[in-house]
């Protein structure tokens, strides 16, 4: 409330570890809802600690976009990730759904031998869902 005295109605939460503690963000969903702050934020999270009610609150309360860490895969099919696959395109697709933008950072890596270069698949494209 101090900053919207200010004139500040932009936030960026930059924080990946906002969302762990889902009640919390909750919480603050509900008290800016219930406080009808004219404000905008855009934030950071892992994929694997949102969830639709979370979203939706999210929006609710003036959430523009959300920036995820999307780990990748190899072509041998060595995941070193944190996020299940169907649960990334779960939430995209309902994210995207409800008008909150969306952002990704990929994290590759990549060993190299001395006579073979392992390449990996970098992205799997999300088919429209009807979210």
């Amino acid at each position: 409330e101090a900053c919207l005295k200010l004139g500040i109605h932009e936030f960026l939460i930059y924080d990946d570890t906002f969302t762990i503690r889902k009640e919390r963000v909750k919480e603050i969903c509900r008290l800016v809802i219930e406080k009808k702050l004219d404000i905008g934020f855009d934030i950071r999270a892992r994929v694997d600690t949102v969830d639709k009610e979370m979203l939706a609150l999210l929006k609710q309360a003036g959430c523009r976009g959300i920036h995820y860490g999307i780990e990748g895969q190899d072509v041998h099919g060595i995941i070193f990730s944190h996020n299940d696959h169907d649960k990334v395109i779960e939430i995209i697709r309902f994210q995207c759904g409800n008008n909150i933008n969306m952002g990704s950072g990929h994290i590759f890596r990549m060993k190299i031998f001395k006579h073979n270069t392992r390449g990996f698949q970098f992205q799997h494209p999300v088919p429209p869902g009807k979210d």
